[in-house]
């Protein structure tokens, strides 16, 4: 059996997606599966997209003390052939330390979707409680390398991508900008700096655009207020959180990503499944591994703005053709995927 344990999730990220993807598809290629969700989560519509016959488990209980004996109980259950997959790093600890009582033998696997680095969500050194490590990236792969874990209890896998059947073109009228994500301000998403490179994209480069915000958070109104400082209203559409926001889209010139850091940035790899160019940050892990220079995007310099709007500039003057961009991330299929992380899981014994 492979157990995945996630802690708590917003239930409407990029983690999420991942998650019904590889269960559903492990699911499908006969591999058995179950989900444990080791804290309670506020929105539960994602979970019905996993396939019914999945076993998912919920800790109903808050607190700290409830998750370590949520752990606990599952760990008492938990077989000498058993794969332990965490997406959280204390509970990788928690299950160590009750391996250990216990006297088990089952292995426990790190997959963090998050840059180790520029974070306070957990302390990176409780990674090396598991045996083996999943990276989504490698920057990510380098981060474990840098608190001591050995190459050779890394797997780079990346993250998988249903391949979309139709393209999204370019529209008639003003170019068409997109960004998908949580509205952070000066925060992870780093939208401030997003805003400042749209104000000298239009009054210093020129260039005519309509803006589409596709997310909600905590700055969504400080944003707001920012873009009319900028004088930037009339060329931006604040959608709020739209479930499936892709569907929404008729036409885009290309998607913006100004993160201060990643894991495995999900909207790089579905803006570029539809054929749509990225302008992204250079944010420590994630969109080096996915945006090819010229080809299907360009990365900018984290923290210059200016820079940030000469690369869409650039980007929106190169005339890409949709579907070569799409080509260029035929090696994240899904199915390619799968096969890759059963082999990763597998190559223990």
């Amino acid at each position: 059996m492979i157990y995945f344990i996630a802690p708590k999730l917003s239930g409407a990220g990029g983690t999420e997606t991942v998650i019904i993807n590889v269960l559903n598809n492990m699911n499908k290629k006969g591999r058995p599966v179950k989900l444990l969700l080791s804290e309670d989560i506020n929105k539960s519509n994602w979970l019905k997209k996993i396939n019914k016959n999945i076993k998912i488990d919920i800790n109903k209980h808050k607190g700290r003390i409830e998750k370590f004996i949520y752990l606990f109980k599952w760990s008492l259950r938990f077989n000498r052939i058993d794969k332990i997959v965490c997406l959280g790093a204390n509970s990788i600890k928690y299950i160590n330390i009750f391996r250990k009582l216990m006297n088990k033998k089952f292995t426990i696997f790190s997959w963090i979707h998050f840059s180790l680095i520029n974070q306070e969500m957990f302390n990176s050194n409780n990674l090396k409680y598991a045996d083996y490590h999943l990276a989504i990236s490698t920057g990510i792969k380098k981060q474990l390398s840098g608190i001591g874990i050995s190459p050779q209890k890394i797997f780079v896998v990346f993250n998988p991508i249903n391949l979309k059947k139709g393209l999204i073109q370019n529209g008639s009228g003003p170019y068409k900008l997109i960004y998908i994500g949580r509205i952070t301000f000066d925060g992870q998403k780093n939208l401030k700096e997003m805003l400042l490179a749209l104000y000298y994209l239009h009054y210093k480069l020129k260039v005519d655009f309509q803006m589409d915000f596709f997310g909600s958070g905590r700055d969504l109104e400080k944003c707001k207020e920012f873009s009319k400082k900028l004088k930037l209203v009339n060329m931006i559409t604040w959608h709020g959180w739209v479930d499936k926001p892709w569907e929404k889209i008729n036409s885009a010139s290309c998607t913006l990503l100004s993160s201060k850091f990643e894991g495995f940035p999900m909207v790089i790899l579905e803006s570029l499944s539809y054929g749509i160019p990225v302008i992204s940050s250079d944010c420590p892990t994630g969109p080096e591994d996915l945006i090819i220079d010229n080809k299907n995007g360009c990365i900018y310099q984290l923290g210059n703005y200016a820079d940030f709007a000469q690369k869409i500039f650039a980007t929106l003057k190169n005339n890409y053709n949709h579907f070569e961009v799409s080509c260029t991330i035929n090696k994240f299929e899904t199915d390619k995927y799968i096969d890759n992380l059963i082999h990763a899981l597998n190559h223990v014994y």
